[in-house]
């Protein structure tokens, strides 16, 4: 199970790591014991505030994996491409008029 840190602190059961605001709790080759979540997830401690947010939930696994998904090739949408050829185009008629002057 995984926690989102909401502020920074130095965990002395994981070899004094720090968590900076934003991390994900535990770190690699650590594990996150219940009762120090607890404990980090109240605000009832020394500094009168918490250090880890609720669980974070693993994404569904109902979404396509990437063996599933259609390959990315990096083609543009066709819609766009005749935009971009319209802007273009209107944009070289104007640089071509006033180069001809």
């Amino acid at each position: 199970m995984n926690y989102k840190v909401l502020n920074t602190f130095v965990e002395v059961e994981h070899d004094n790591t720090l968590y900076e605001k934003g991390d994900v709790y535990p770190k690699e080759n650590f594990k996150a014991d219940p009762d120090r979540v607890s404990f980090l997830q109240s605000d009832k401690n020394r500094y009168n505030q918490s250090f880890l947010g609720k669980e974070i939930k693993p994404k569904n696994s109902d979404a396509s994996t990437p063996e599933t998904q259609e390959p990315d090739t990096g083609d543009v949408d066709e819609s766009k491409k005749k935009e971009s050829t319209k802007t273009q185009s209107k944009g070289k008629g104007k640089n071509e008029s006033s180069e001809e002057k």
